[in-house]
């Protein structure tokens, strides 16, 4: 787990919009909360680095973000609720 982890904040403080897929299924297939915890900020990170003004925002990292307001981990929930009020502006 300590390497999805690690692996999760590199993708998000690189901020590609090739990292979503991967983020969302390492989030969706891990029984791991620091994993999840980690791939939600990642997923916040690369929303905020990847819209450009005018571009709408990315329903997957949207949904993704929403659906982990509701995952078992209350450090999970938590850190969801943080990085949606961080993009909703921008959303």
């Amino acid at each position: 787990p300590g390497a999805r982890r690690e692996a999760a904040r590199y993708l998000g403080h690189q901020g590609s919009a090739d990292a979503v897929e991967p983020l969302i299924d390492c989030y969706r297939q891990s029984s791991d909360p620091g994993v999840r915890e980690a791939v939600v900020g990642a997923l916040g990170r690369v929303a905020l680095a990847t819209r450009g003004p005018n571009d709408p925002p990315d329903t997957r990292v949207r949904s993704t973000l929403e659906a982990a307001t509701g995952d078992k981990s209350r450090a999970v929930r938590e850190t969801a609720d943080q990085w949606l009020e961080r993009v909703r502006s921008e959303w």
